[in-house]
Protein backbone atom coordinates (compact mmCIF):
# COMPACT_ATOMS: atom_id res chain seq x y z
CA UNK A 1 0.00 0.00 0.00
CA UNK A 2 1.03 3.48 -0.45
CA UNK A 3 -0.17 7.03 0.48
CA UNK A 4 0.97 9.54 -2.25
CA UNK A 5 2.04 12.41 0.22
CA UNK A 6 4.06 13.92 -2.92
CA UNK A 7 1.49 16.58 -3.59
CA UNK A 8 0.80 17.70 0.12
CA UNK A 9 2.37 20.28 2.26
CA UNK A 10 3.52 19.55 5.07
CA UNK A 11 1.21 21.24 7.37
CA UNK A 12 -1.42 19.18 5.77
CA UNK A 13 -0.02 15.84 7.19
CA UNK A 14 -0.53 15.91 11.40
CA UNK A 15 2.13 13.81 12.99
CA UNK A 16 0.47 12.68 16.72
CA UNK A 17 2.47 11.31 19.41
CA UNK A 18 1.25 8.96 22.07
CA UNK A 19 3.28 6.92 24.27
CA UNK A 20 1.15 3.89 24.94
CA UNK A 21 2.57 1.89 27.91
CA UNK A 22 2.47 -1.59 26.04
CA UNK A 23 1.71 -4.81 27.71
CA UNK A 24 3.54 -7.56 26.91
CA UNK A 25 2.77 -11.13 27.63
CA UNK A 26 4.85 -13.46 29.23
CA UNK A 27 5.27 -16.17 26.57
CA UNK A 28 5.54 -13.80 23.87
CA UNK A 29 8.47 -11.68 26.30
CA UNK A 30 10.40 -15.38 26.32
CA UNK A 31 9.78 -16.03 22.93
CA UNK A 32 11.07 -12.64 21.82
CA UNK A 33 14.15 -12.69 24.25
CA UNK A 34 15.33 -16.21 22.75
CA UNK A 35 15.11 -14.72 19.39
CA UNK A 36 17.06 -11.69 20.63
CA UNK A 37 19.98 -14.13 22.12
CA UNK A 38 20.18 -16.30 18.71
CA UNK A 39 20.30 -13.06 17.02
CA UNK A 40 23.31 -11.53 19.05
CA UNK A 41 24.94 -14.46 19.01
CA UNK A 42 25.41 -14.08 14.79
CA UNK A 43 25.36 -10.37 14.89
CA UNK A 44 27.55 -9.49 18.39
CA UNK A 45 27.78 -6.10 19.17
CA UNK A 46 26.26 -4.88 16.19
CA UNK A 47 22.73 -5.56 17.49
CA UNK A 48 21.06 -3.11 18.73
CA UNK A 49 18.09 -2.34 20.76
CA UNK A 50 16.37 0.84 21.76
CA UNK A 51 12.84 2.46 21.05
CA UNK A 52 11.50 2.73 17.65
CA UNK A 53 8.69 4.70 16.55
CA UNK A 54 5.46 2.95 15.06
CA UNK A 55 2.09 3.87 13.19
CA UNK A 56 -0.58 3.07 15.12
CA UNK A 57 -3.33 4.54 13.13
CA UNK A 58 -3.95 6.98 9.85
CA UNK A 59 -6.81 9.00 9.24
CA UNK A 60 -7.37 10.51 5.94
CA UNK A 61 -10.04 13.02 6.88
CA UNK A 62 -9.63 14.63 3.37
CA UNK A 63 -7.55 15.27 0.43
CA UNK A 64 -5.60 17.84 1.84
CA UNK A 65 -5.37 16.65 5.90
CA UNK A 66 -4.11 13.37 7.13
CA UNK A 67 -3.34 12.64 10.64
CA UNK A 68 -1.07 9.83 11.80
CA UNK A 69 -0.58 8.52 15.23
CA UNK A 70 2.63 7.60 16.40
CA UNK A 71 3.67 5.08 19.77
CA UNK A 72 7.14 3.18 19.97
CA UNK A 73 7.90 -0.40 20.79
CA UNK A 74 11.01 -1.97 21.25
CA UNK A 75 13.36 -2.66 18.29
CA UNK A 76 13.46 -6.51 19.88
CA UNK A 77 10.01 -6.76 18.78
CA UNK A 78 11.00 -5.75 14.89
CA UNK A 79 13.66 -8.49 14.70
CA UNK A 80 10.90 -10.59 16.41
CA UNK A 81 8.63 -10.10 13.78
CA UNK A 82 11.16 -10.27 11.17
CA UNK A 83 12.87 -13.92 11.98
CA UNK A 84 9.25 -15.15 13.29
CA UNK A 85 7.25 -14.19 10.67
CA UNK A 86 3.81 -12.13 10.86
CA UNK A 87 1.61 -14.92 10.23
CA UNK A 88 3.32 -16.65 12.79
CA UNK A 89 2.85 -14.39 15.43
CA UNK A 90 -0.63 -13.02 14.77
CA UNK A 91 -1.33 -16.99 15.28
CA UNK A 92 0.77 -17.74 18.57
CA UNK A 93 -0.23 -14.60 20.01
CA UNK A 94 -2.68 -11.99 18.42
CA UNK A 95 -2.58 -9.56 16.23
CA UNK A 96 -2.08 -6.69 18.99
CA UNK A 97 1.52 -7.86 19.22
CA UNK A 98 2.25 -6.70 15.52
CA UNK A 99 3.36 -3.67 15.75
CA UNK A 100 3.97 -1.69 12.81
CA UNK A 101 7.07 0.22 12.75
CA UNK A 102 8.20 3.41 10.70
CA UNK A 103 11.18 4.36 9.20
CA UNK A 104 12.47 6.47 6.24
CA UNK A 105 14.08 5.89 2.95
CA UNK A 106 16.33 8.03 0.91
CA UNK A 107 16.55 7.14 -2.99
CA UNK A 108 19.41 9.49 -4.27
CA UNK A 109 18.63 9.58 -8.25
CA UNK A 110 22.11 10.01 -10.74
CA UNK A 111 22.20 12.63 -13.34
CA UNK A 112 21.69 9.54 -15.59
CA UNK A 113 18.72 8.50 -14.36
CA UNK A 114 19.98 5.86 -12.03
CA UNK A 115 18.68 4.71 -8.21
CA UNK A 116 21.43 4.57 -5.37
CA UNK A 117 21.46 1.60 -2.85
CA UNK A 118 23.67 0.59 -0.41
CA UNK A 119 25.51 -2.25 0.17
CA UNK A 120 25.84 -4.04 4.15
CA UNK A 121 29.37 -3.66 5.08
CA UNK A 122 28.43 -5.43 8.80
CA UNK A 123 25.86 -7.95 10.35
CA UNK A 124 22.84 -6.49 11.38
CA UNK A 125 19.21 -6.25 10.23
CA UNK A 126 20.42 -7.47 7.34
CA UNK A 127 23.18 -9.65 6.58
CA UNK A 128 26.62 -8.80 4.96
CA UNK A 129 26.42 -8.35 1.34
CA UNK A 130 23.22 -7.19 1.07
CA UNK A 131 21.74 -4.56 -1.48
CA UNK A 132 19.35 -2.60 0.91
CA UNK A 133 17.93 1.11 0.44
CA UNK A 134 19.72 4.01 1.96
CA UNK A 135 17.76 5.17 5.36
CA UNK A 136 16.70 3.10 8.82
CA UNK A 137 14.22 3.22 11.46
CA UNK A 138 12.54 6.07 13.15
CA UNK A 139 14.44 5.79 15.79
CA UNK A 140 12.89 7.16 19.37
CA UNK A 141 16.03 7.62 21.16
CA UNK A 142 17.86 9.83 18.72
CA UNK A 143 15.13 11.96 17.85
CA UNK A 144 12.00 13.45 19.30
CA UNK A 145 9.44 13.40 16.19
CA UNK A 146 6.14 15.61 16.23
CA UNK A 147 6.14 16.81 12.52
CA UNK A 148 6.93 16.13 9.16
CA UNK A 149 9.93 18.46 9.06
CA UNK A 150 11.77 16.42 12.12
CA UNK A 151 10.78 13.07 9.72
CA UNK A 152 13.01 14.96 7.08
CA UNK A 153 15.98 15.86 9.18
CA UNK A 154 16.24 12.61 10.37
CA UNK A 155 16.33 11.11 6.62
CA UNK A 156 18.77 13.85 6.13
CA UNK A 157 20.96 12.41 9.00
CA UNK A 158 20.50 8.93 7.70
CA UNK A 159 22.03 10.17 4.17
CA UNK A 160 24.80 11.97 5.77
CA UNK A 161 25.45 9.30 7.68
CA UNK A 162 25.91 6.46 5.15
CA UNK A 163 26.71 8.64 2.67
CA UNK A 164 29.35 11.46 1.99
CA UNK A 165 25.65 13.30 1.07
CA UNK A 166 25.91 15.95 3.10
CA UNK A 167 22.74 18.10 1.38
CA UNK A 168 20.30 20.87 2.75
CA UNK A 169 17.38 18.67 4.00
CA UNK A 170 15.36 21.00 1.85
CA UNK A 171 16.55 19.13 -1.15
CA UNK A 172 14.86 16.00 -0.15
CA UNK A 173 11.28 15.54 -1.86
CA UNK A 174 9.00 13.33 0.22
CA UNK A 175 6.86 11.03 -2.54
CA UNK A 176 4.90 8.85 -0.39
CA UNK A 177 4.31 6.55 3.43
CA UNK A 178 4.64 2.86 2.07
CA UNK A 179 3.50 0.20 4.11
CA UNK A 180 4.71 -3.67 3.63
CA UNK A 181 4.75 -6.57 6.10
CA UNK A 182 3.77 -4.35 8.64
CA UNK A 183 6.10 -1.79 8.55
CA UNK A 184 5.55 1.82 7.65
CA UNK A 185 8.26 3.93 5.63
CA UNK A 186 8.48 7.62 4.95
CA UNK A 187 9.83 8.02 1.27
CA UNK A 188 12.28 10.45 0.14
CA UNK A 189 14.09 10.97 -3.84
CA UNK A 190 16.59 12.91 -3.99
CA UNK A 191 18.18 14.43 -7.26
CA UNK A 192 22.02 14.54 -7.23
CA UNK A 193 24.14 16.14 -9.97
CA UNK A 194 26.46 13.14 -9.83
CA UNK A 195 26.70 10.80 -12.91
CA UNK A 196 26.56 6.73 -11.54
CA UNK A 197 30.07 5.95 -12.73
CA UNK A 198 31.09 8.65 -9.98
CA UNK A 199 29.01 7.27 -6.82
CA UNK A 200 32.34 6.00 -5.49
CA UNK A 201 32.89 9.28 -4.62
CA UNK A 202 29.83 9.64 -2.05
CA UNK A 203 30.88 5.90 -0.73
CA UNK A 204 31.19 5.89 2.65
CA UNK A 205 32.09 3.15 4.33
CA UNK A 206 30.54 2.16 7.45
CA UNK A 207 27.11 0.54 7.71
CA UNK A 208 27.42 0.45 4.14
CA UNK A 209 30.22 -1.01 2.54
CA UNK A 210 29.86 0.77 -0.69
CA UNK A 211 27.07 2.27 -2.78
CA UNK A 212 24.96 0.99 -5.75
CA UNK A 213 23.20 3.03 -8.91
CA UNK A 214 21.68 0.76 -10.95
CA UNK A 215 18.69 1.29 -13.53
CA UNK A 216 14.97 0.09 -13.69
CA UNK A 217 15.88 -3.14 -15.11
CA UNK A 218 19.05 -3.77 -13.26
CA UNK A 219 17.13 -4.31 -10.45
CA UNK A 220 15.60 -7.38 -11.83
CA UNK A 221 19.06 -8.35 -12.32
CA UNK A 222 20.42 -7.79 -8.86
CA UNK A 223 17.00 -8.84 -7.13
CA UNK A 224 18.58 -11.94 -5.28
CA UNK A 225 21.33 -9.70 -3.47
CA UNK A 226 17.99 -7.39 -1.89
CA UNK A 227 17.85 -7.28 1.36
CA UNK A 228 13.99 -8.57 1.42
CA UNK A 229 11.09 -8.99 -0.94
CA UNK A 230 10.50 -5.48 0.23
CA UNK A 231 12.54 -4.29 -2.81
CA UNK A 232 10.03 -6.10 -5.30
CA UNK A 233 7.14 -4.45 -4.10
CA UNK A 234 8.74 -1.50 -4.31
CA UNK A 235 9.73 -1.89 -7.64
CA UNK A 236 6.60 -1.74 -9.22
CA UNK A 237 6.70 2.16 -8.21
CA UNK A 238 9.63 3.48 -9.32
CA UNK A 239 8.79 4.48 -12.38
CA UNK A 240 5.07 6.40 -10.59
CA UNK A 241 8.01 7.82 -8.49
CA UNK A 242 10.18 9.18 -11.53
CA UNK A 243 7.23 10.91 -13.17
CA UNK A 244 6.84 13.54 -9.43
CA UNK A 245 10.15 14.63 -10.26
Amino acid sequence: MMIDLSDKSFEEIILRFADNVREYCDRYLSDREKVWQEQKLICGDNLWNGTVYTVENILILSEQKIIIDLSTCQYKDILFKKNGGADILAKNYDRNYLFSHVGVIVIPVTADNKYIFGVVGKDGYFRKGQICFIGGSLNYDESKISNLEDVRLFAARELREETRLNLNPEKLKLVSLDYYNYSYHFVFFLKIAIDSREVDKISKPGELSNLLAISEKEIDNHSNNFGSNYIQFYRKYLDYFKSKF
